[in-house]
């Protein structure tokens, strides 16, 4: 059994993730790596912060992201190797696209027919 505290549960008054029904429908059922449902979770939460449209962050705050980091590393795992590796996969399903910044780097946006 894992080592980690039990979940208290929620809190009476939430904040929500949007998550697109498609993703849990048509690439849910077919993520058999760890790190990249985790990336892509977290994906979806550091873009449901962002405002404007489309809505991007750059890559470096998703790699350097320490929930992501946290969690990795609990499992003993390189929270920043685990992280490009889980990216990669999501960018190579397509559910995310990866794009040039204006200022150097590059942006992570959801891959959505308005993009």
């Amino acid at each position: 059994m894992d080592a980690s505290p039990r979940f208290p549960g929620f809190p009476s008054t939430l904040q929500y993730v949007p998550i697109p029904k498609v993703y849990c429908s048509d690439v849910l059922p077919h993520i058999t790596d760890h790190a990249e449902l985790v990336v892509s979770l977290h994906l979806f939460r550091l873009l449901a912060a962002k405002r404007g449209y489309p809505p991007a962050i750059a890559r470096h705050l998703l790699t350097e992201d320490p929930l992501l980091a946290a969690g990795f590393t609990a499992q003993g795992r390189d929270a920043r190797a685990e992280a490009e590796r889980g990216l990669g996969l999501a960018v190579q399903r397509g559910v995310f696209l990866e794009a040039a910044a204006p200022g150097g780097g590059s942006l992570l946006l959801l891959n959505n027919s308005k993009i």
